[in-house]
């Protein structure tokens, strides 16, 4: 098995887009959770000086709170722990096979676990085996690298394609 640097599979678009990608999602993660929690605190006013027109009002502030904590714990908070991988370029790798069934726009379920990427840098193709970078808590994929299978034979020599008569 080799690691083979496909052009296709990761543009030559420097790194900036794909981290713009990123903090665009943790700026709008953070913004989505500043908003629960500005809503959040309207709603205790509004039980602490007793203005609910609708007696099921009185139970926004826990409906808000548990909003709010989805919000933090699934997006914000892993992006936020993320931007320390990100300026030190430590990621987590893994390889995946990407199937029609497990890709999404700018999704990837492999593994039991998903992972999100910049559809506009990185390019998967179904039925590909991968070698993955990501990052460890957000699972933002940073490189994705094509690996192609070569068949060999018992004395450790590759097999010919019969298709185009070259050795892969």
């Amino acid at each position: 098995m080799r690691l083979i640097e496909k052009p296709a599979c990761v543009l030559a678009k420097s790194e900036g887009l794909g981290l713009t990608f990123f903090f665009w999602s943790l700026f709008l993660s953070s913004i989505m959770s500043l908003v629960v929690l500005i809503m959040l605190f309207k709603a205790l006013r509004v039980n602490q000086e007793r203005r609910n027109r609708v007696a099921l009002g009185y139970l926004a502030p826990v409906a808000l709170t548990g909003l709010f904590l989805v919000l933090m714990l699934s997006l914000t908070v892993p992006r936020l722990l993320d931007t320390v991988n990100l300026m030190t370029e430590t990621y987590a790798i893994d390889e995946i096979h990407v199937g029609r069934q497990n890709l999404g726009w700018n999704s990837l379920t492999a593994n039991g676990r998903r992972y999100f990427y910049n559809q506009w840098q990185i390019v998967l193709e179904p039925g590909n085996q991968y070698r993955i970078e990501y990052t460890p808590r957000s699972g933002y994929l940073v490189r994705a690298t094509l690996i192609e299978t070569a068949v060999v034979n018992s004395r450790n020599l590759a097999i010919q394609d019969e298709g185009s008569g070259e050795a892969p």
